[in-house]
């Protein structure tokens, strides 16, 4: 949260697979304490006081997606608490108090928001025909942003804005311009808000219906300008 680190799962060549530390101005690396299930866990997101990780993890292989369980890990003791056992998706709200969850029902996605500190989950939207939803929180904690997607890796179509305390979802103007995925883009995904609330980031995916993606890059002017100071 303080922007200084960065938290990057992968396996270093001097170590194993894990989690580790990463700072920012120096590259320089810290294991964290090690984890019974690494091998198949992922970061969702940070308490603002950057000691608690919620971690998604659970059964290989996509046709297990809804058996993820969502863990608060302490990266100070290594500590964890089982949050939820059935998850396809957790994001962790801006004060770190709620947590959203997607996951498959059936023929439906369900939406969820549960406290951090424990108690029930409670749904707040459900679609029939889908298989999983994209979410993110605004930084206020009164609305969720979600994209609802057809098949486990596939992308949304579209993206809207859903009241946390109960209402119908509302578009937000962010949609596909592609004519039957011919066009860039054809589908959309890992939407985040900004925490100011006035932004948020997505990943556009394109193409023609095959294997192969059709890609736009983007330069970014006056981007972070201490950078050439650094690289002196």
């Amino acid at each position: 949260p303080d922007g200084k680190s960065l938290l990057v799962r992968g396996s270093h060549p001097k170590d194993e697979l894990g989690l580790y530390r990463v700072d920012v101005s120096s590259g320089a690396w810290t294991p964290l304490p090690k984890l019974a299930r690494a091998d198949f866990v992922w970061p969702s997101g940070f308490s603002p006081d950057g000691k608690i990780v919620i971690l998604n993890g659970g059964m290989t292989g996509t046709e297990n997606r809804d058996l993820n369980s969502v863990t608060a890990w302490n990266i100070k003791t290594g500590q964890e608490r089982e949050l939820t056992a059935r998850s396809d998706l957790s994001i962790l709200s801006f004060d770190g108090s709620q947590l959203a969850l997607s996951r498959p029902d059936g023929n439906d996605v369900v939406i969820e928001v549960m406290p951090v500190a424990g108690g029930p989950k409670r749904e707040i939207y459900r679609a029939e025909g889908f298989k999983r939803a994209d979410i993110s929180w605004t930084p206020d904690g009164r609305y969720l942003l979600f994209g609802l997607v057809k098949d486990v890796a596939g992308s949304a179509k579209a993206y809207f804005r859903l009241p946390v305390e109960g209402g119908e979802p509302q578009p937000i103007g962010v949609s596909v311009s592609g004519n039957g995925g011919i066009e860039f883009p054809s589908g959309l995904r890992a939407l985040r808000m900004l925490p100011s609330g006035r932004q948020i980031m997505y990943i556009a995916t394109g193409g023609t219906g095959q294997a192969n993606f059709d890609c736009e890059d983007w330069a970014l002017d006056n981007f972070l300008p201490g950078l050439k100071t650094l690289g002196k």
